[in-house]
């Protein structure tokens, strides 16, 4: 899982070959925390897999980021971000879906990724 700053985000986001889901929440946020448990074992699950030296050693089919809203506020503000915990999907920069993170939100994603991934 990756953190991002505001100037970065265009950077991440606009990588031609992957998915990119991008959790934004605040830390105050107990809905956000627990969602922030699934979220990291859906990042496990499909992104890429690392070795001890942080070297890839599985490619994933996804690109997963999480953004914390009180460094980020001028981001959050751009892209609309009203509640919290909320998911971005992108593909080449374009934002496919946004999704408002509920009970069964993290199978929502994953049901999304597949999606997109079947579409590209």
């Amino acid at each position: 899982t990756l953190c991002v700053r505001n100037k970065l985000y265009p950077l991440v986001i606009t990588h031609l070959s992957f998915v990119h889901i991008n959790r934004f929440y605040a830390p105050y946020c107990k809905a956000c925390k627990a969602f922030g448990v699934k979220f990291r074992k859906l990042a496990i699950d499909r992104g890429d897999r690392l070795n001890a030296m942080g070297d890839v050693v599985l490619v994933g089919d996804s690109r997963f980021g999480e953004i914390e809203m009180s460094s980020n506020v001028i981001l959050c503000k751009k892209l609309q971000i009203k509640k919290f915990p909320t998911v971005l999907i992108y593909k080449g920069g374009e934002r496919l879906s946004e999704v408002l993170c509920k009970q069964a939100a993290i199978d929502d994603i994953n049901k999304e990724i597949i999606s997109i991934s079947l579409e590209f």
